[in-house]
């Protein structure tokens, strides 16, 4: 997870403890994780930072120049829609995970 940076202030651990417990979640949440890894991969030089979002079990993520945060790749949110779904994001077809919003 060395691509990956948790800026969450603990919330990132509170969703993977949520995700331990509710195992139905677990491959959502590691296909959101492993994409977001992936494209830092695919792109050298570039982190992805993760942030607290108001929603349940869920953050924003902002893709940026490791060194240089103005030079941003990408922006968006890792939410959860489960149950309940309380993210206020919208989705095209239904979804009972998480999933990745730009």
């Amino acid at each position: 997870m060395a691509l990956i940076k948790d800026c969450t202030e603990g919330k990132f651990q509170e969703i993977t403890n949520f995700v331990a417990e509710n195992v139905q979640y677990e491959k959502s949440f590691d296909q959101c994780i492993d994409q977001l890894a992936r494209i830092c991969e695919n792109n050298p030089g570039y982190v992805c930072e993760l942030y607290p979002d108001w929603a349940p079990h869920s953050m924003t993520f902002l893709i940026h120049k490791e060194e240089d945060m103005q030079a941003q790749l990408l922006h968006g949110g890792l939410i959860f829609h489960g149950n309940p779904d309380e993210s206020l994001s919208v989705t095209l077809e239904p979804c009972d995970g998480f999933r990745i919003h730009t």
